[in-house]
């Protein structure tokens, strides 16, 4: 059975084992409760509004489309990252739940003379994720359709929006329903997944999955200490081309002049498993530190992240963790997803 609380669905820390649930969705399918929630504005300004104050360009976004953007302070630091969904008369904003109200509260701050109503939607919804390599054959057996198109595409089925997301190394879709009737879909999802040898996944198993897609998390990887391009989030969740909005030029100054002092990478480690908080070393010197690190089931292989120093944040580079002469790394670049993030440079 699910696990309630007061804001909905939660899952549990594992239902089992969490490493046999990250493997059932590299070798058939899971289903995850997702720590999310949604906001909708409303209004004949609410694309526009929303367009001008985050990093990525919504206008140029169609119904049945989105994608992924930042809120950011005036010197350009990350405030709150979220995803937009672009419909005929609304955009939907989804983002984690630990910082859904100061997010909506932000928003509404935000408003000035503009034509748009904020509404809290966490009660009124569930968000799951489906993932894996049978994803496909549960969402026919379900009847429903899965959306074409780029990441955050999505489509509304009758009482479940599919939206397109990358959540793991396979192939995923999130289930929004209503929260109403989310205990009932759940035990739906969880004896389809169970039917095709997968099942449901829990916290621990989610972040192993995270980690192997090179996932990085807000609060875990990057904070609101670091700019979009330290995180290493300027592919996926910054348009340099669209307009001014709120820490723009310091975004646009540093693409510019290159001038990030560190980076959040990838590390292929020769040895066993790091941990978070683990010292990085290149050359003797300590460079930065591991935020997240996992073994990955996928590639039989330690991977993890780190933030580190500018000099060290080059694909190919080798560096140590736990001090001068611990166990080597191969550092990756992980702004762009790949199918296999950790394949290291020819060159290393």
């Amino acid at each position: 059975m699910a696990v309630f609380a007061a804001t909905g669905l939660k899952a549990r820390p594992e239902y089992g084992d969490a490493c046999a649930e990250a493997m059932s969705v590299h070798r058939s399918v899971g289903v995850m409760v997702v720590p999310e929630s949604t906001l909708s504005l409303a209004g004949e300004d609410r694309t526009a509004f929303l367009h001008n104050i985050c990093s990525n360009d919504l206008k140029s976004l169609g119904r049945g489309q989105g994608c992924c953007a930042l809120m950011l302070t005036p010197k350009g630091k990350i405030l709150f990252p979220f995803a937009a969904r672009v419909s005929a008369s609304q955009v939907w904003v989804q983002a984690a739940d630990r910082y859904h109200a100061a997010f909506k509260q932000f928003l509404e701050s935000s408003l000035v003379m503009e034509d748009v109503a904020v509404r809290d939607t966490a009660a009124e919804f569930q968000v799951f994720h489906l993932a894996g390599m049978r994803s496909a054959d549960i969402m026919a057996d379900l009847s429903l359709p899965i959306p074409t198109g780029t990441e955050l595409s999505w489509i509304s089925a009758g009482p479940v929006t599919v939206v397109r997301r990358r959540r793991t190394l396979r192939p995923g879709v999130d289930l929004i329903v209503a929260s109403a009737d989310a205990d009932a879909w759940f035990e739906k999802l969880q004896a389809a997944t169970r039917r095709l040898g997968g099942g449901p996944v829990g916290t621990i198993a989610a972040d192993i999955l995270r980690i192997e897609a090179a996932i990085a998390a807000f609060g875990v990887d990057f904070s609101g200490e670091h700019f979009p391009q330290e995180a290493a989030l300027e592919e996926q969740f910054v348009s340099f081309t669209k307009g001014c909005y709120t820490g723009q030029e310091v975004v646009a100054r540093i693409k510019t002049y290159g001038g990030v002092n560190r980076r959040l990478v990838g590390l292929v480690l020769d040895g066993p498993p790091a941990a978070p908080g683990d010292r990085v070393f290149r050359n003797g010197a300590e460079c930065g530190a591991v935020t997240s690190a996992a073994r990955s089931l996928a590639f039989s292989k330690s991977v993890a992240l780190a933030m580190v120093a500018k000099p060290a944040a080059v694909p190919g580079a080798v560096v140590r963790i736990g001090g001068p002469e611990g166990p080597g790394a191969v550092v990756v670049d992980i702004a762009v997803p790949r199918e296999n993030p950790w394949e290291v440079p020819a060159h290393a």
